[in-house]
């Protein structure tokens, strides 16, 4: 007859059954130490990367990926600037039935006329300008498309001819 024999194993030799756990707690902080530097060094990098002449470039470039197109009405910028309402312009382009709404912020305007803020849209849009013949408001006002000076806060709705 076999007889059986259950031995009870015998705790680890470096630190017992509380090794394994403070090995893993050293780990984990120096996981944490390791995730905070490189936090902070991707973060003094990204302000260090930041200037306002890349800024205008990229704002100022036209892009790469659309088409040129004569539509107004084809492409918006609508988006709610980081600045509050006082700091952006914004301009709609009303043709037949369709809206775009075009906000630009006022950090980036470096002509502050209608006819500089309508080039910066279609520069961005990629729309072909000048496209004359538009009927703009300038807060209720009427102007022509070439004239008018903008200040920030203005809201512009310009008509496009069909």
């Amino acid at each position: 007859m076999c007889q059986i024999t259950l031995i009870k194993p015998e705790p680890a030799s470096n630190g017992g059954f509380f090794g394994g756990k403070i090995l893993f707690m050293k780990g984990y902080w120096l996981g944490m130490v390791i995730a905070v530097i490189l936090f902070a060094g991707v973060l003094m990098w990204h302000k260090q990367a930041f200037s306002n002449q890349k800024l205008l470039e990229m704002i100022n470039t036209p892009t790469k990926l659309k088409g040129m197109t004569d539509n107004y009405c084809l492409y918006q910028t609508a988006l709610d600037p980081k600045e509050p309402n006082e700091l952006a312009v914004k301009v709609t382009f009303v043709c037949g039935g369709r809206q775009a709404l075009n906000t630009i912020s006022w950090t980036t305007v470096t002509q502050p006329t209608l006819a500089g803020i309508i080039e910066q849209i279609a520069r961005i849009n990629g729309m072909n300008y000048p496209k004359m013949g538009l009927y703009c408001k300038i807060d209720g006002r009427i102007v022509a498309d070439d004239s008018g000076v903008l200040s920030p806060g203005n809201q512009v709705v310009c008509q496009v001819p069909i």
